[in-house]
């Protein structure tokens, strides 16, 4: 497999595929990394943003849990969900 070249001990958890035959494949293989692959041919002509993917984590976590973790989650949820009621 072209990934398992281009990226060796990667653990992909998602795969985006494109109706657009001229837009390359994206492979999430871990929170903050993402690589590009030819649907067609499995090359791999580059990796995302690792800064850009961070950054959109952390407004993610701001916006759904009010930037919480793990048992607290639950209180940010409710935080959040109040203020999208009023």
């Amino acid at each position: 497999m072209k990934l398992r070249e281009a990226m060796p001990g990667a653990n992909p958890s998602n795969l985006t595929l494109y109706p657009d035959p001229a837009k390359a494949a994206s492979v999430a293989t871990d929170p903050d990394e993402m690589l590009f692959l030819n649907p067609y041919t499995g090359q791999a002509p580059g990796a995302g943003s690792t800064r850009m993917r961070k950054f959109l984590r952390v407004m993610t976590d701001w916006h759904r849990w009010l930037a919480l973790s793990g048992e607290q989650r639950s209180i940010g949820k409710a935080v959040t969900g109040a203020f999208n009621l009023l």
